[in-house]
């Protein structure tokens, strides 16, 4: 028995989707204890239940549950997004790495309302925290890493043309 596709976004774009939120997340409550000095118990002691619900639902709730008309489609299912080489993985992860220390900067340093010198001290300690090596950690984890989890190559090309017969022959 054929059975239809669900419709929507595959599930990597859910993922992906979740992914970006929780980084947005992490970056701005990273970059409020740079700005303001404060610690992370107090970042996140400010948050509000109602704060966190809304939270929980953008990161896993919106996202991973169903969502299937707003949830954006951040990779089409034809495209295979899997790194290929050595250079894929690195530049993977530099822009990952560069891409939070930017975020952390614009919004941390450069809008902070403490002086000059406390937020550019704050940014390099949480730079040296051990947060931010463990977001370092995992972001080299998922660029090196992922090619080994996940199957690239000629698997990955006879997968996607069985999914691409199996799709047609559902077609009306």
């Amino acid at each position: 028995m054929l059975r239809r596709r669900k419709a929507g976004p595959r599930p990597a774009s859910r993922v992906a989707f979740s992914l970006a939120f929780l980084w947005a997340i992490l970056m701005l409550a990273a970059s409020n204890t740079i700005a303001t000095g404060s610690s992370w118990a107090e970042v996140f002691g400010q948050i509000g239940v109602l704060q966190w619900v809304l939270y929980a639902w953008l990161v896993i709730g919106f996202p991973l549950l169903g969502a299937d008309v707003m949830s954006a489609d951040l990779i089409p299912r034809e495209r295979d997004i899997r790194a290929r080489g050595r250079w894929d993985r690195v530049r993977c992860f530099v822009l990952l790495l560069g891409a939070s220390v930017l975020a952390l900067f614009v919004l941390g340093v450069l809008l902070g309302d403490r002086p000059w010198d406390a937020r550019l001290a704050g940014f390099t300690g949480f730079l040296a925290s051990p947060v931010f090596v463990t977001l370092a950690l995992l972001y080299a984890a998922y660029a090196f890493l992922s090619p080994v989890l996940w199957p690239t190559g000629a698997r990955v090309v006879r997968r996607l043309a069985r999914s691409e017969r199996r799709d047609r022959a559902l077609e009306p």
